[in-house]
């Protein structure tokens, strides 16, 4: 599987935010300004999101369970 990362991108004509997946190797960096007067404002690796969503889920699944924890005790 190639590494994956999305670019936020910001069209300087409108003022407008919007980012494209991109599966193979991207040789921009944060600030590259392209033809059509689009800036790159943020390159994020897909599998920092996956790592943190799984993080962020196992997190909620402890705090519920020890919710439910109290909840029977009382």
């Amino acid at each position: 599987m190639h590494n994956r990362i999305i670019v936020i991108w910001l069209n300087l004509n409108t003022g407008q935010y919007y980012h494209k997946i991109y599966r193979s190797f991207f040789h921009h960096e944060v600030g590259y300004i392209n033809q059509y007067n689009h800036k790159i404002v943020d390159i994020v690796e897909y599998k920092e999101i996956v790592q943190k969503y799984k993080f962020l889920r196992r997190l909620l699944r402890k705090l519920i369970s020890f919710l439910e924890n109290i909840l029977k005790r009382l």
